[in-house]
């Protein structure tokens, strides 16, 4: 499954507790998620292809504004919260894309 994409106007965020911090929660059709990490927007290429592997795990959302964009994980599975925040925590993964600046053959 692939993480949601959503603009942030269009979702309800409020702070909530949990272990023993103030989080970041969302409610997106009917669902709560807890915010991973936030991001710079330049990062999104690298937030959306370590979205897709959190969400052979969980259900996530990647969320964005203008300048930065967030990982979020349901809360539905809470043994899963842990380990998703190490994840998204670690370094973003790099990605090789084909240069552009190659002149055609």
């Amino acid at each position: 499954m692939l993480p949601l994409l959503v603009d942030e106007e269009d979702i309800f965020i409020f702070k909530f507790w949990l272990d023993n911090n103030i989080q970041d929660g969302m409610l997106y059709r009917n669902e709560l998620f807890r915010r991973l990490r936030e991001y710079d927007i330049a990062q999104r290429p690298q937030v959306y292809h370590l979205g897709c592997k959190l969400s052979q795990k969980a259900l996530i959302v990647l969320s964005f504004t203008e300048n930065k964009c967030s990982l979020w994980a349901s809360l539905r599975d809470p043994e899963m919260q842990d380990t998703l925040r190490d994840i998204a925590l670690s370094p973003l993964p790099e990605l090789n894309f084909p240069s552009t600046n190659t002149p055609p053959p």
